[in-house]
């Protein structure tokens, strides 16, 4: 049909009547037996039974509805963009931003009733009828065949002729109380509740753009949801249910983080509800794929498995590091991930590759009793007193160039490491002497020499360090010009970081050396305690 021709009947939808149902009704009132035959014979536009509006042929779809139906521009779309905000049903902050469902739910006493659809029966987690209590049909209760967008519909199953008007009411599951927790419940938490009950082995959840719909099973994972956020029995007893025994040195980790999620959904300590069975729901590994980003479902083929892959947030925290230094872990080929990529947080991890990471440290672990141990934090504050990072350590870790042992206690990952404060002090220091990098940043500066900006300004503007760009927040420092400067002085506040001493009682120590102190505080009354370390050499340079 041309853009100017109209229909000759022109209903208008209902206001709680849904997009897909209107356009099946629609359909129905002009022979055909779907909405997509009926769009490109009649209104000129390809179209699928589940076309979205938001896309540019939902655009470009409901213009044409709207001139064959007489309708004023943008009338259909502000009918239907109201539904969606009265029901909360989409947001780009949530981890699932569209929660509607794309196959049809319906109850048949509605529908025998009104004739329509309603949009609140795609919402997911809508599980009744609002008006008869009977639990919302994806599927015939005759012949069990799951819905599809016919015209057919309206009336009764296309696949058996099951009629709607013979139906029976369907009553709800006797452990299912959502129509009365449907308004209480955070929907944040419900639907993170529903990801990690398709996906129960894995540690987290993944953010997705469409709700994923599983017919043969959505009433019971949904009322499981709900149990998850409401029932502290219920949650606590599927927080510990499951256990990664195929990965040693991850499993724990994995363990912890897991439980952390889910008790995290707990809403309500205590509710009155009718949930009477307390058993744990447990789903097909077959599920977890559909919980899954499309960019990441591609890559749960043979043996990688929906929960062994994980978010670069959720693999740092099972490391015990930041993801700016697991990236630098992957750049250095220390750390591998399953999708590498320029932008950083569209990479993916594999937890068994984590888990062989780890292990391969915790082999060459020394269980040798440290005289003075310290933990990762405390070494890699060390370590950037001379300019290195965690891949510095890693590399030393490996090389079997550092003793460490593994500590006992609630840390994961990294963090479980000890290490001997005086043999690492002394590898840095010999690491350090030998390092040929050719310059420092000025925040590297800052962090080696442990001083504040003020005070870096200051001994430079006097000489004692001199830089590539002079105060300037680019500028650069050569790497012999700092080895020189740490050569030649004392830093009471570096060396108290070090020897993890208080800073007053080292400088103390440093003057009672008869160390010529050249800088002593700043204007605020800071203490940084600079002094020159070798007398003689600072009188012949006066």
């Amino acid at each position: 049909m041309t853009q100017q021709t109209r229909l000759p009947y022109r209903p208008r939808p209902n206001q709680d009547e849904s997009f897909p149902g209107y356009a099946l009704r629609l359909a129905h009132w002009y022979g055909y037996a779907n909405f997509s035959g009926f769009s490109r014979r009649v209104l000129g536009v390809a179209s699928t039974d589940t076309v979205s509006l938001n896309s540019q042929s939902g655009h470009l779809l409901t213009r044409r509805l709207e001139q064959a139906l007489g309708m004023d521009a943008r009338e259909l779309r502000k009918i239907w963009s109201t539904q969606f905000e009265g029901h909360d049903c989409y947001s780009a902050s949530r981890v699932i931003e569209d929660i509607t469902i794309s196959s049809p739910r319906l109850c048949p006493h509605c529908l025998v009733e009104t004739g329509y659809m309603r949009f609140d029966w795609q919402v997911a987690h809508v599980l009744t009828c609002s008006k008869h209590r009977g639990v919302l049909l994806d599927h015939c209760p005759s012949c069990h065949q799951e819905f599809r967008w016919q015209t057919s519909l309206l009336s009764g199953c296309e696949c058996c002729g099951h009629s709607w008007k013979v139906c029976r009411l369907q009553e709800k599951d006797d452990n299912s109380d959502a129509d009365t927790l449907v308004d209480l419940v955070d929907k944040d938490r419900l639907y993170l509740a529903y990801l990690h009950l398709l996906n129960p082995k894995a540690p987290d959840t993944w953010e997705l753009n469409r709700f994923p719909y599983v017919p043969s099973c959505h009433q019971k994972l949904m009322s499981a949801a709900y149990r998850l956020v409401t029932d502290e029995t219920f949650n606590e007893a599927f927080s510990l249910q499951i256990a990664r025994s195929d990965l040693p040195a991850l499993g724990r980790n994995i363990r912890v983080y897991r439980t952390n999620s889910v008790r995290k959904l707990l809403q309500f300590q205590t509710i009155n509800h009718s949930f009477t069975d307390s058993s744990v729901l447990v789903t097909e590994e077959s599920l977890g794929r559909i919980a899954l980003p499309p960019r990441i479902k591609k890559l749960v083929i043979g043996d990688l498995k929906a929960c062994d892959i994980a978010p670069p947030n959720v693999a740092a925290q099972l490391l015990g590091i930041s993801v700016h230094e697991l990236n630098r872990l992957v750049d250095e080929g220390l750390v591998e991930a399953v999708v590498d990529s320029r932008i950083q947080r569209n990479r993916v991890f594999s937890l068994t590759c984590l888990d062989q990471f780890l292990a391969a440290i915790s082999r060459k672990t020394d269980e040798s009793v440290f005289s003075d141990p310290i933990g990762l934090d405390t070494a890699l504050k060390m370590l950037s007193r001379f300019g290195f990072t965690l891949t510095d350590l890693v590399h030393w870790c490996n090389g079997k160039e550092l003793h460490f042992s593994t500590g006992i206690g609630t840390e994961n990952g990294l963090r479980q490491l000890n290490f001997d404060r005086l043999s690492l002090l002394n590898l840095c220091e010999a690491e350090f002497s030998a390092d040929a990098k050719e310059s420092y940043s000025r925040a590297e500066v800052l962090e080696m020499l442990f001083i504040t900006e003020d005070c870096l300004d200051e001994i430079s503007r006097r000489g004692y360090l001199s830089s590539k760009k002079w105060q300037l927040p680019g500028a650069e420092y050569e790497s012999s010009e700092v080895q020189s400067f740490l050569s030649r002085y004392r830093i009471a506040r570096r060396e108290a970081s070090l020897s993890g001493t208080d800073i007053h009682t080292v400088w103390g120590s440093i003057l009672r050396s008869g160390a010529v102190p050249v800088l002593d505080r700043l204007k605020g009354g800071h203490l940084i305690g600079i002094a020159v370390k070798d007398v003689t050499n600072y009188e012949e340079a006066a």
